[in-house]
């Protein structure tokens, strides 16, 4: 895979926005070729609540990031090029700068 340096800034910050526990998911899912399981078992695996990594998983999953099957996830080899088409879905990052005194 070729990657642009202004592609890769616009994948770190659809990552910023899409939220510490989607990131966890992908993560951990980017990690193995099928995961083969429920969403319990990637939730004690990546250390959230159970209901957490569900949504996010279904984020992953509208964002054309994460395939869902019967008890088989993985993320998908498009993922790249999805993330950066549905970018623009995501929210805004909540995260506020703090002024210097």
């Amino acid at each position: 895979m070729n990657i642009k340096y202004s592609d890769f800034l616009e994948v770190c910050k659809a990552f910023h926005k899409i939220g510490k526990h989607a990131f966890l998911v992908f993560d951990f899912l980017s990690s193995q070729d099928v995961f083969r399981g429920t969403y319990t078992e990637i939730a004690k695996n990546i250390g959230i609540d159970v209901s957490n990594a569900r949504k996010a998983i279904y984020q992953l999953f509208d964002l054309g990031i994460v395939y869902i099957g019967k008890k088989e996830f993985f993320v998908l080899d498009n993922w790249y090029e999805n993330l950066l088409k549905n970018a623009d879905k995501l929210p805004e990052c909540k995260a506020k700068t703090r002024k210097r005194k």
